[in-house]
């Protein structure tokens, strides 16, 4: 059976509803005679009442013998439409219309609609009531006369009898209720078939909600947790179009139904929080990332019109801000996709499905599409959206894996170039190894020069874990035997590279080569300390470290620059064989210690590519920054805008050469 709509029905705002509605009426009265009385014989197993009605709007809250006076009477106006549709109006609408049962079956009539907060049905004769059935969703679920989620009446027509019937329906949301008559039994068959994709819609997001919870506590990485906020969210949203909640959950309770809205306005607010992080708009699109703002500001303003006298208003609201955050989104995902970004491609797609559902239901409600009684085209568009919202979270997942091992790749083949240079100096470390293990061997022959020995050796162990790992991580690898990886939302990643090292090391002894490289890096360490950053590791000549962890800093940004520019003015006043590129960019990072053995305190994340990215495109005895991290120092260092330059696996990129501090 057919419900209608919550939130987003042909409905943009009321006023064109209701003059829609109300032209067809004026149409109807002025080409069509009076509607023929409808006559069930049992060959259509569910007729539509529409085509043969009549209807008046009434703003002022008539009784029932008030409408039935002459005067009210005459006002009535031939419908013309077979699906009843009034969209959001603060007048009830009364419809009258006869039906004739030529059949021996009992009849009865559906108001296929979830949301009507008052019903009212009368069956008349001779100006008079002859009796009252109520039921709406202000009232308990159980007082229905059929307990279904739309609402069935029992009409008691005898066979060949003709009875006429006065029906007043009343809502905050709109009024669009397809309104037929037909046996029990096909209405049965009817709630079956409803059940059944209802239950295949809801069992998918609820597969997709699991699915993507569980992979949170392997990656650690909220843009799940984001996910499934959404995921819950737009289900929600979705299941109230056919009232689940109110039959499963709070049947005794119906005053919560008229705060349905509520849940368009989280759904917004949900969707634009997993956007952000799934697109790193902060970072990658600062200035989508202040637009959005304003659609969570929107659905702010919803909420609180919901819990308001004026919830019509904030049903208008839901309806058109949903419709601009969707087409917002979308247009986020293709400008990510337009800079290299290619989980974005899914991401873009699911957005075209769920825009092309909401327009889908829009036409339907103005009978421009048939009516689906059984699903709602917004519900397979938030179906197909949320299938594909999670294929690009996998890809997302694969993306951060190819680019970790490209740069594995090239780490392991400059590493390979320079391990020649260094082969004696590793022959005479491996020669003085076996020396001292000799001397192990003949000191273990003797318990107390053991136990000192081993004393020492352990102190040694912990002096030297200590010079290799942050203070807390070592801590925790000393007490548990293992760390945890940690998240860490905004830090600052340095990157060094000496210009034309290959070439310059060829020219060089390995003895000289060594001396040149440790000095350098022992400078590197000294400002390291001096400015409060966490070197991470030497790749070669490359020299990586980070500012913000494992305790956050506000002025991590800053105190990455500065020490920037001492390494390029120690490079500078030193006068060595080689010059310095230096890059930098602001982010998340994920940090923590990789393998079991020789343990190697790592960062990883799109962050740390996109240092390196900075520091390949930057120039000798430069320091180079994107725009994330410019944004946090313009106003303590001074900046040269480079503009948009072409970044490997990032598109054009925004860069700024920095010169000093203010």
């Amino acid at each position: 059976m057919r419900a209608k709509a919550v939130f987003i029905r042909a409905n943009v705002v009321r006023r064109i509803g209701s003059s829609f509605a109300l032209a067809i009426a004026l149409l109807s009265e002025a080409v069509a005679s009076p509607p023929a009385v409808l006559t069930y014989t049992g060959m259509q197993h569910l007729e539509k009442v529409g085509t043969y009605s009549t209807f008046y709007l009434d703003g002022n809250g008539l009784s029932v013998q008030d409408v039935l006076a002459p005067a009210v009477r005459d006002k009535f106006q031939p419908y013309a439409l077979g699906t009843p549709n009034f969209a959001a109006t603060p007048d009830a609408v009364w419809l009258e219309f006869s039906i004739r049962n030529a059949t021996d079956d009992a009849l009865y009539l559906e108001v296929g609609s979830a949301f009507m907060d008052d019903i009212q049905l009368h069956r008349i004769a001779d100006a008079h009531a002859l009796w009252t059935k109520i039921s709406g969703d202000d009232h308990a679920f159980a007082d229905r006369e059929v307990e279904v989620t739309t609402y069935l009446f029992a009409l008691d027509i005898p066979k060949d009898s003709t009875y006429t019937y006065l029906l007043r329906v009343e809502s905050v949301q709109p009024l669009f209720f397809p309104l037929r008559v037909g046996h029990l039994k096909y209405f049965t068959e009817d709630t079956q078939s409803l059940s059944l994709l209802q239950g295949l819609y809801l069992g998918l997001m609820l597969i997709l909600l699991l699915y993507n919870f569980f992979l949170y506590f392997p990656t650690r990485d909220t843009v799940y947790l984001y996910y499934c906020a959404y995921l819950l969210s737009i289900t929600l949203f979705m299941s109230f179009i056919y009232m689940q909640p109110f039959q499963y959950l709070w049947p005794d309770h119906p005053g919560i139904n008229r705060y349905a809205v509520a849940t368009s306005a989280i759904t917004m607010i949900c969707s634009l929080l997993f956007t952000r992080q799934f697109l790193s708009t902060r970072t990658q699109l600062p200035r989508y990332h202040r637009i959005s703002n304003f659609f969570i500001a929107l659905a702010l303003i919803d909420l609180a019109l919901v819990f308001s006298p004026y919830k019509i208003a904030a049903l208008n609201l839901a309806q058109g801000g949903i419709l601009l955050m969707a087409i917002f989104l979308a247009v986020l995902g293709f400008v990510s996709l337009r800079r290299g970004y290619r989980p974005a491609r899914f991401y873009l797609l699911a957005w075209g499905f769920l825009i092309l559902g909401f327009i889908a239901a829009i036409l339907e409600s103005v009978n421009l599409l048939p009516v689906m009684h059984y699903i709602n085209g917004m519900q397979i568009g938030s179906a197909i959206e949320a299938t594909l919202l999670s294929f690009a979270l996998a890809d997302r997942i694969n993306q951060y894996k190819l680019e970790r091992e490209q740069a594995q790749a090239v780490a392991l083949k400059e590493a390979n170039e320079k391990a020649e240079l260094i082969a004696r100096q590793n022959e005479e470390l491996d020669r003085k190894v076996t020396e001292r293990t000799a001397e192990l061997v003949v000191a273990n022959s003797k318990l107390s020069d053991t136990i000192v020995l081993v004393e020492k050796e352990k102190k040694v162990s912990q002096d030297l874990l200590l010079n290799i790992l942050p203070a807390e991580v070592a801590a925790e690898l000393m007490q548990t035997g293992h760390s945890t990886a940690r998240h860490y939302a905004n830090v600052t990643v340095l990157f060094t590279d000496f210009v034309n090292f290959t070439g310059i090391s060829a020219s060089l002894g390995p003895e000289q080569l060594v001396e040149e490289i440790n000095t350098s890096f022992k400078a590197f360490d000294g400002i390291m300390e001096e400015f409060g950053l966490e070197k991470i590791k030497t790749i070669g000549d490359a020299y990586l470290a980070v500012c913000g962890l494992p305790h956050a800093v506000p002025d991590h940004a800053a105190r990455a620059v500065d020490a920037a520019l001492r390494i390029r003015d120690h490079m500078l006043h030193y006068g060595g064989p080689f010059k310095i590129r230096v890059g930098l960019h602001s982010g998340p990072v994920v940090a923590g210690i990789v393998g079991v053995k020789k343990f190697a305190y790592d960062i990883w994340g799109d962050t740390v590519n996109m240092a390196a990215r900075m520091e390949q495109n930057c120039e000798a005895g430069q320091v180079n920054i994107s725009e994330a991290t410019y944004e946090l120092v313009k106003g303590t260092h001074t900046c040269i805008h480079r503009g948009r330059i072409e970044a490997k696996n990032k598109g054009m990129v925004e860069m700024h050469f920095v010169v000093g501090r203010v």
